[in-house]
């Protein structure tokens, strides 16, 4: 079995609080020890992906991330970065230029029929087989319950990430909007609940730069139209900052 390890994340645990950069290190290195431990793993059956240089999220909306303050703290940040040395020298990371962490491990994972490492729930929207090393919990594919927390996203967007989606509807108002809808019905529901309760003209332009925000790719450069419903490659020329 190959392993996908979301490695964004383990910079985050092992950086939490107020460990020096000594303690951050060996919480990383522990970390990783107990992860090989509860799959019964080899260190060369993971593969380590975190953030590279740019990302296409941040092109197309200011707000993105915006509100992650701790990255903003001169101390934290250096003890963050030698983390990320750390897991791209030692535990030879794959850089993920251009998107997120999240993108790379899902695709690659899909790509060979691969376990994503993750306690992102973000991932849940990608049906792929995903273990969460912070409550050792095993979560099987499933396309149907993947689909739904993808539709409920677009609606209700992703504070954590200062993605607005549709002001005032939550988690709950999402669901109630889904609820006992089927696959291939739900983008509709989205896109009523966007042309009805978004107060801005252009509601079907704000809707598709929330998915793109949301969506997680399962293909490399790859968007969710939420005009024609597919997923589709966008060229290696073709950004989705240039189709805003």
């Amino acid at each position: 079995m190959k392993y996908y390890y979301d490695a964004d994340s383990l910079v985050y645990v092992a950086s939490w609080g107020d460990n020096t950069l000594e303690e951050a290190l060996e919480k990383l290195d522990h970390s990783i020890e107990a992860v090989l431990a509860s799959l019964w793993a080899h260190i060369d059956d993971i593969v380590f992906v975190v953030k590279g240089t740019g990302n296409f999220r941040h092109d197309i909306y200011d707000g993105y991330k915006s509100n992650r303050k701790s990255e903003e703290d001169p101390e934290k940040k250096a003890i963050m970065v030698a983390v990320y040395d750390r897991l791209v020298t030692k535990y030879m990371a794959i850089q993920a230029d251009g998107e997120e962490a999240d993108d790379m491990v899902a695709y690659m994972a899909l790509a060979n029929d691969g376990t994503v490492i993750s306690p992102d729930k973000d991932l849940r929207t990608v049906a792929v087989p995903i273990y969460n090393p912070q409550k050792d919990e095993h979560y099987p594919a499933d396309i149907d319950d993947a689909d739904m927390r993808l539709h409920v996203q677009m609606i209700m967007g992703d504070s954590t990430d200062g993605i607005p989606g549709i002001k005032g509807i939550g988690i709950k108002g999402a669901e109630k909007l889904l609820l006992l809808c089927p696959m291939g019905k739900r983008l509709d529901v989205v896109k009523q609940a966007y042309r009805d309760l978004h107060k801005g003209l252009d509601y079907m332009s704000y809707c598709q730069l929330m998915t793109d925000l949301i969506y997680i790719r399962q293909q490399p450069n790859e968007r969710y139209n939420v005009r024609t419903g597919k997923k589709e490659i966008l060229s290696s020329e073709v950004t989705c900052a240039q189709l805003q």
